[in-house]
């Protein structure tokens, strides 16, 4: 059987994250305390939203597996659009391999289809294995490594203030400029800001949030970094967040990273994969431990839920139409044949025919792939790469349906 869990099963849900994790979750000794926190005192939007998670109980009525996800909004394509946001997914070792957690992401997705939810994105241990249930791979991010002191010499004019709650509209907006024309990006809530910064205290927690203020008093960025010490004792500042409105604003958090240069041996900033960060630094060709390094990683997957709805939200280019044929094998309500019209670059009309055939379009391809192109977009230099039966209809009207585009995402669930 499977239903989300009630108020007093929370804490069962939790012993099997335990359990199944084998270690402690959220700084709490055990699932009882563990529950207790959420319940009282959520600090993120998916603790909040605890009785989303979905169960999987036995035939004596045990829970045996769960699946927590909360639904935010994330910009996409210059528009608001839903996202079920996926957490902790965790299965006893005595079901796992028999399907049930396959039962749980299949009712998951109706669920999701049937409120129009647009979009799913978790971060995953295999990519491998959620593949399989149509999400892929999508926003890269960047983790630049540099020794503090390679750091440029910047002069900053302006002034660098710890953060204090009276400044938390400062960061709202550095961030929404920072993520403006991001898909995927979270438009975040109190609750996310509570995460955050809200929840820190620097003498407390070492979590420490500065923001930069030209010499006119407006806020141009802000970072937030904690220290981390490695087995050469080599001392970190390692940024959770580097967020910029402007080049003055960029110049002085580097200026307050160089700073700090007495007490950090390096500095670690993450920042999405677009971002040309490497004309910070000419010297990336020093020894090991001394040179400036570049660690890129794909950070985390997405899954068109609703095809429909993304359809109509997406954005293309000039004017033009294309018979898209969809397979998505969880989804039925997704695979059929669209024949898709737009007009000066947004979604005019279409007509489906879920009886439609792949000889009838355009162009064929499966949820993973839509779903990884109608947020990213797609290059001239990576159409080599797709499937034939994606190229019919010719690399001039992929690229007016796919227009390449800017992706990032900086929260966890």
């Amino acid at each position: 059987m499977i239903r989300a869990i009630q108020e007093d099963e929370l804490e069962e849900s939790r012993r099997i994250c335990f359990t199944v994790f084998e270690r402690t979750i959220d700084g709490a000794s055990c699932a009882a305390e563990s529950a207790a926190n959420i319940q009282k005192h959520p600090v993120t939007r998916m603790k909040r939203d605890y009785r989303n998670t979905l169960a999987w109980f036995d035939e004596q009525k045990a829970m045996q597996a769960c699946v927590s996800h909360c639904v935010c909004s994330v910009e996409f394509d210059g528009e608001a659009a839903s996202m079920a946001a996926v957490g902790d997914v965790a299965a006893m070792p005595c079901c796992q391999g028999k399907g049930v957690m396959k039962a749980l992401f299949g009712a998951m997705l109706k669920e999701w289809h049937t409120h129009n939810i647009q979009f799913s994105y978790l971060y995953p241990f295999s990519g491998t294995y959620y593949g399989q249930f149509g999400y892929t791979y999508c926003v890269r991010r960047k983790h630049w490594n540099f020794p503090m002191a390679q750091l440029p010499d910047y002069k900053a004019l302006g002034t660098i203030e710890l953060y204090q709650p009276s400044r938390l509209e400062d960061l709202k907006m550095l961030y929404h400029a920072f993520f403006a024309g991001c898909n995927l990006s979270v438009m975040r809530e109190e609750i996310e800001w509570h995460h955050a910064v809200g929840q820190y205290e620097p003498d407390r927690d070492f979590r420490f949030t500065y923001l930069y203020y030209n010499e006119a008093g407006s806020p141009c960025g802000y970072l937030i970094y904690s220290k981390i010490t490695d087995e050469k004792q080599t001392v970190t500042m390692n940024c959770h967040e580097f967020v910029y409105s402007d080049i003055e604003g960029l110049m002085g958090l580097i200026h307050f990273c160089k700073s700090r240069q007495a007490y950090y041996d390096r500095v670690c900033i993450p920042l999405p994969d677009f971002v040309p960060f490497d004309l910070l630094c000419l010297e990336f060709n020093l020894p090991a431990g001394r040179a400036a390094t570049i660690h890129q990683i794909m950070h985390g997957m997405v899954r068109v839920v609703h095809a429909e709805e993304v359809l109509k939200a997406a954005q293309y280019l000039g004017n033009g139409s294309i018979r898209l044929f969809l397979n998505d094998s969880w989804l039925p309500a997704n695979s059929g044949l669209w024949e898709l019209d737009w007009k000066e670059g947004r979604y005019s009309s279409h007509h489906y025919n879920a009886d439609g055939s792949e000889t009838q379009a355009d162009t064929v391809m499966d949820i993973t792939l839509f779903s990884r192109l109608i947020c990213r977009g797609v290059t001239e230099e990576e159409l080599p790469c797709l499937p034939a039966e994606c190229r019919r209809c010719g690399n001039d009207t992929l690229l007016k349906v796919f227009p390449k585009k800017k992706c990032a995402i900086s929260d966890y669930f």
